[in-house]
């Protein structure tokens, strides 16, 4: 089954742009992009996009690859989707020729509704402020995010490099990871808002401008897991989004 999938790889004669498939289950496909355009393509498709759909880019040549994916769990009325664990070491192993894929997924603009609206309704906060907190939340990894990228990199030939990207409608967050600590990957999301929300609480409250914030809790995030992992962002507007 999985041969099968992997030898139906193809470019996709109908265009150059990345896109979601109807059939995620096999709608597979390869497209020659530049990681940047690729970049600003997945912010695109964010502003639209329902699930956190996955594709990863290979450096050596330019190609973007959406995988055939499954659903991993309902949380909160949304779907999240994964590359199957038993696909990944395939995919790192036999489908490149110089350096490591780089994964990216979505924080789609629907997750920045569902958490405005439910801030603006249980906290009940303004339009601005709850503008910024939500678009603080999606910006940054979850969890889930760090134990999913440990774990299809600890099952590969690349476990010096745990990487992946997050395209959101406000840019494109890139993370490493320099450590495969599973009780810091559980413990992550807890330790993200008492040492980076909450201190810059004021902060998010107050700020007008967004890709200020955006760049103040960049900064917060690095000085709270120096050592742990790194994380770059690219605002939106960088791609002409």
């Amino acid at each position: 089954m999985l041969g099968h999938l992997l030898r139906m790889l193809r470019r996709d004669p109908r265009q150059n742009h990345l896109y979601i498939p109807k059939d995620i289950f096999f709608g597979h496909y390869t497209v020659e992009m530049s990681q940047e355009k690729g970049e600003a393509e997945l912010v695109r498709i964010s502003q639209r996009a329902e699930r956190e759909y996955q594709w990863i880019f290979y450096p050596d040549p330019n190609r973007w690859v959406f995988y055939p994916q499954m659903s991993q769990e309902k949380i909160q009325g949304s779907e999240y989707l994964r590359l199957s664990t038993q696909l990944f070491p395939l995919i790192t192993k036999n489908l490149h020729k110089v350096g490591a894929p780089f994964p990216y997924h979505l924080h789609p603009k629907a997750a920045f509704d569902f958490i405005y609206h439910g801030i603006r309704e249980q906290a009940s906060l303004g339009k601005r402020e709850a503008r910024n907190f939500a678009a603080v939340c999606i910006m940054f990894p979850s969890g889930g995010n760090l134990e999913s990228c440990d774990e299809h990199w600890r099952i590969s030939d690349y476990q010096q490099q745990r990487v992946f990207g997050i395209a959101s409608p406000f840019g494109v967050t890139k993370v490493e990871l320099f450590g495969s600590d599973s009780e810091f990957f559980q413990q992550y999301e807890s330790l993200r808002n008492t040492n980076v929300l909450e201190r810059a609480g004021k902060r998010i409250m107050q700020e007008r401008d967004l890709e200020i914030l955006m760049a103040e809790m960049i900064s917060e995030h690095r000085r709270a897991f120096d050592g742990l992992l790194s994380v770059e962002f690219t605002r939106a507007s960088t791609y002409g989004a």
